[in-house]
């Protein structure tokens, strides 16, 4: 049987709520003893109920403890119980070293990529020279080559060609576009001249000759000197024409021998370079007649046109590159390198190896080039394109 107090307790316990937390009061405890300090403060019972003298004191601990305790340990962050305070003791220190390494390697690169322009530009410049000069070298040798093949020239030349042997003809500038023609090509492209002009083929040019076509043409490549062959177009295919001669040879001729300047007296005058002299001699100019007629574009034409065309009749049509030798020359002179020709090669196949006649002393050096600037000269003028060109036209489509 129960107690009315004891039922009386039991219906208050079933009332409580299960999450209700029991509150347990101990009395009478000994005095806690306090940690010592290692790194992070325990908090104690005391602590709890003034923790601003907590931390406080918790920071003279800090600032007192003794040195064998670990460094690190110092340098960890502090933390009040009750405010949350953060704190460094030992903030980290920055240093600039970093910063003068990367501004050191930022100078050494844009002085290395300064350096390395400068020696392209320089290698450039060296390497530009020294084409120019081998392309001088080129011309200087070919000249050279050709020349010494015949030892046996000053002996059976003329006076009147002696004479002109010892004149150097004065070198005129000349704007021009580089071009990069090879030998072989400088080789068909003669042949391919050489049978439009005589309508026959088989001729042979020897590799010595071959360069010295190719160091003249540098000199004929020239957007001027094509623009003013146009000029003359109408005078020198009706003058060539009337004479029964293909108009590549008059454009050819001019070219070769004044790049279409009227003004040039290196070798005559006019754009034929025709001597007084020989205009004189052959009855072209009458006596005290002034040679400015051989620079009037109709009248220089047609005593063009008739002067070739009387050199031409002086050889066989097949030995035309002989004329062009003999272009500047009276006919009388002319007619003695003709004579020379024949005795030396009776064959007319034979006389179309040029260089087997050079050998054989019929030619001078003068000659010699005179030939060579006139293949120069009319390669240039029908392949246009592949010297570099390209505003102008072939000679052959201005006839």
């Amino acid at each position: 049987m129960t107690t009315p107090n004891k039922d009386k307790d039991e219906k208050i316990e079933t009332q409580r709520p299960k999450s209700a937390a029991r509150r347990i009061v101990v009395q009478d405890l000994p005095a806690e003893e306090t940690p010592q300090v290692r790194g992070r403060k325990l908090s104690t019972p005391a602590d709890l109920n003034n923790p601003g003298n907590s931390s406080r004191a918790w920071e003279q601990e800090v600032n007192s403890a003794p040195p064998n305790i670990p460094a690190r340990r110092a340098n960890k962050v502090l933390s009040s119980p009750s405010k949350g305070i953060r704190r460094d003791v030992n903030p980290p220190k920055t240093t600039s070293g970093s910063d003068q390494v990367n501004v050191k390697r930022l100078l050494l690169i844009v002085g290395g990529m300064l350096g390395f322009t400068i020696i392209a530009s320089i290698a450039l410049l060296l390497v530009a020279g020294k084409s120019k000069k081998s392309t001088v070298g080129q011309s200087n040798t070919a000249s050279t080559r050709v020349a010494t093949a015949s030892p046996s020239v000053a002996t059976q030349s003329t006076p009147a060609e002696t004479a002109a042997a010892s004149v150097q003809p004065t070198p005129t500038v000349v704007e021009t576009v580089t071009a990069n023609v090879a030998a072989n090509d400088i080789r068909s492209l003669s042949e391919q001249l050489a049978a439009q002009i005589s309508q026959k083929g088989g001729y042979a040019f020897g590799n010595d000759f071959i360069e010295l076509i190719l160091a003249r043409t540098h000199e004929y490549n020239s957007e001027r000197a094509m623009g003013a062959a146009r000029l003359y177009r109408r005078e020198i295919n009706k003058s060539f024409r009337d004479e029964g001669m293909n108009p590549l040879i008059g454009y050819t001729l001019a070219m070769s021998r004044s790049r279409f300047d009227a003004n040039a007296t290196d070798k005559g005058v006019g754009i034929w370079q025709i001597p007084a002299a020989v205009a004189r001699s052959q009855g072209y100019l009458a006596a005290g007649e002034s040679p400015t007629k051989l620079k009037v574009p109709e009248s220089s034409a047609q005593i063009s046109a008739t002067y070739t065309k009387a050199l031409m009749s002086t050889f066989d049509a097949e030995d035309f590159m002989y004329a062009i030798a003999c272009y500047g020359m009276s006919l009388q002179d002319a007619g003695r390198v003709q004579a020379r020709l024949v005795t030396v090669a009776p064959d007319a196949k034979s006389r179309r190896d040029i260089m087997k006649i050079i050998r054989a002393g019929v030619l001078n050096s003068d000659q010699v080039d005179s030939v060579a600037r006139f293949f120069a000269a009319g390669i240039v003028g029908e392949n246009p394109q592949k010297f570099g060109l390209a505003e102008s036209q072939p000679f052959s489509s201005l006839y």
